[in-house]
């Protein structure tokens, strides 16, 4: 019965990635023919820049807000909490948001010349970091969302923007060239948080008469804010090593190979994340909540193994068609410029198996009581990855074959200890139907 429930929010979430995929596909061959390459690696940066620093300002206190409105949601006694929880985790967002966005300004010159190698290009940095407060907003719409696995709206918003960033995007890019690309960052949040909003009202917060009033009226709750401290403990410690994980690692591609190298391999990233965004959200929209309500140990194996095997049927498709049919769509798709992609992709997209069945064991932690554990392992995986590129590249010259392999052995590795992990605390055991 389980193995139903995932596949239909799958298909929700699927069949909204699919048209995004249609859209993307449009994006990218815009973006390979009007700002090529060099372009690609700028906008590439500062949007992983961007969506990452937002990243780290959340602190993982979305997921405990998540967490509290999954297990609060169905009994009336206790559902005024869920009041306090949305207050609690907009007053600590917000003031990490502030803080962060006023120290991204005052060394405004030093990291936008370590990201993007030219300080001339500051003002795009600028421009990528005003979309923050826009991405802070919209999580509070997105928790509240995926607290009430709300999944039909979650799709029905990401349909409906995806669909009116392309309009904003197409005049931006012919007109404007690299800077309308830029532009879009921010303006895509602003898309990407007045649906959600839309969706919310109508179907949730209408519904439930749940009104701005009630919510800052509410008396935050000790025990609430409590577990939002210790999960902002683990975003605190895993989220900073992650944005400096990444931006280490991209500087040294930067500072070793150029910035062009990025945009060479962003054929790759943007292709994992069409699977990976299908999947990975549907899990983190569905799954998290859904094992927030299991009560025993046989019903919490029973929803991994079913998620497993639905991702594993995902898979095998889609890197069969992606990895035979590579240079084709390099060629559909992007340019010949990009064709040197090919060489890097089939083992990249081998590490996204990994890397996908390690995120379903991960999104157990949580809900079990396992955050730290899974701060822990997080946290040296980020390490690995850049002990893995500065060996690789910097220190033997494998070119961007150092970057693909930090996809390939950290997934794996990742598995291999989640495994163990919940095999030794909650006796998981991998069906042999998978």
């Amino acid at each position: 019965m389980e193995i139903k429930h995932i596949v239909k929010n799958v298909f929700y979430l699927g069949s909204t990635k699919f048209f995004e995929l249609i859209i993307q596909v449009i994006r990218a061959k815009l973006n390979a023919v009007f700002i090529g390459v060099s372009g690609i690696g700028v906008y590439n940066q500062l949007n992983v820049f961007a969506a990452k620093t937002a990243q780290f300002s959340q602190l993982s206190v979305n997921e405990a807000l998540v967490k509290q409105i999954a297990e609060n949601k169905d009994n009336e006694s206790t559902f005024n909490r869920i009041f306090a929880s949305i207050k609690a985790y907009i007053l600590i967002v917000l003031s990490i948001t502030v803080l962060v966005l006023t120290a991204l300004f005052i060394f405004r010159q030093q990291i936008s010349s370590y990201v993007l190698g030219n300080e001339i290009t500051i003002k795009f940095y600028l421009i990528a970091i005003s979309a923050m407060p826009l991405i802070f907003i919209n999580t509070v719409f997105f928790a509240i969302l995926r607290g009430f696995k709300s999944v039909k709206n979650i799709s029905r918003a990401r349909l409906f923007a995806s669909f009116f960033n392309l309009l904003i995007f197409v005049p931006l890019i012919l007109g404007y060239g690299l800077n309308g690309v830029i532009i879009s960052i921010p303006l895509m949040y602003i898309v990407i948080s007045g649906w959600n909003f839309f969706f919310l009202k109508k179907h949730i917060l209408k519904p439930l008469e749940v009104t701005y009033k009630k919510v800052f009226r509410a008396k935050i709750r000790k025990d609430s804010i409590n577990e939002m401290f210790v999960f902002s403990g683990y975003g605190l410690s895993v989220g900073f090593l992650s944005i400096i994980s990444e931006f280490v690692i991209r500087g040294l591609i930067v500072e070793n190979l150029g910035i062009e190298k990025i945009g060479i391999y962003a054929p790759i990233i943007s292709w994992a994340g069409i699977f990976t965004g299908v999947v990975i959200s549907s899990f983190s929209t569905y799954l998290f909540p859904r094992l927030c309500e299991t009560k025993n140990i046989s019903e919490t194996n029973d929803v991994i193994n079913s998620s497993i095997r639905v991702s594993t049927f995902l898979l095998i498709p889609f890197i069969l068609l992606f990895i035979t049919f590579r240079k084709e769509l390099i060629l559909i798709f992007y340019t010949k410029d990009f064709l040197e992609t090919t060489q890097y992709l089939p083992l990249h997209f081998l590490g996204v198996i990994w890397h996908v069945w390690f995120v379903v064991l991960g999104q157990t932690m949580a809900p079990k009581g396992f955050i730290k554990q899974h701060g822990i392992f997080r946290g040296i995986s980020y390490v690995f990855d850049i002990l893995i590129v500065y060996y690789f590249i910097s220190f033997w010259g494998f070119g961007l074959y150092g970057w693909m392999l930090k996809f390939l052995i950290t997934p794996f590795l990742l598995f291999i200890i989640y495994y163990f992990f919940l095999n030794i605390k909650m006796e998981l055991r991998i069906n042999k139907e998978n």
